[in-house]
């Protein structure tokens, strides 16, 4: 899906924030994608990026399409930084690597796989005085329940070679 910035809006129309506004198409299996945005918006971790809100966008002739609100973030994905930089100084990944291995644990407690982790899908938030932030982990659009059928990763460069197995959806 699409994402915007968009102001969250109270009653009277006043904006109380600006949030990240994902819209995805319209058509989807509208009761899997509420459940997985209920389950989505439970998880609370620092390199979680964080969903605030979820529903419908009604367009007309009883027709929807669902959205995701979640934290407005600033900065880049690492997909990006590392097109520019190449390379990055060790330690700093390493604090990153034990940020995403920390959230990926509260995602797979729950029974949840994220199954597209990839540079372009981590972001990096801008620090104060020039720092680097802290890394997100975002998009779990294809994310599935371990054991449920379909949802092979969409990006081969970072997918191991064991999902290509029989059976390597039910990991």
């Amino acid at each position: 899906g699409e994402v915007y910035r968009a102001d969250e809006l109270l009653p009277g129309g006043a904006a109380i924030r600006q949030v990240a506004l994902k819209l995805l198409a319209p058509g989807a299996d509208l009761g899997a994608w509420a459940d997985e945005a209920k389950l989505l918006a439970s998880f609370s971790h620092p390199a979680l990026v964080t969903v605030l809100a979820a529903g419908l966008v009604p367009l007309g002739d009883g027709a929807a399409a669902p959205f995701v609100a979640m934290e407005l973030l600033d900065g880049e994905t690492l997909g990006a930084v590392l097109a520019r930089a190449g390379r990055l100084p060790w330690r700093r990944v390493l604090a990153w690597a034990r940020d995403i291995a920390a959230a990926l644990d509260v995602i797979h407690a729950r029974g949840v796989v994220h199954l597209d982790l990839k540079p372009s899908n981590l972001f990096l938030t801008r620090g104060g005085a020039g720092e680097a932030g802290a890394i997100k982990v975002l998009d779990f659009g294809i994310a599935r329940r371990a054991g449920h059928d379909g949802g092979r990763p969409r990006d081969p460069a970072f997918t191991a070679p064991s999902n290509d197995a029989p059976g390597a959806d039910d990991a």
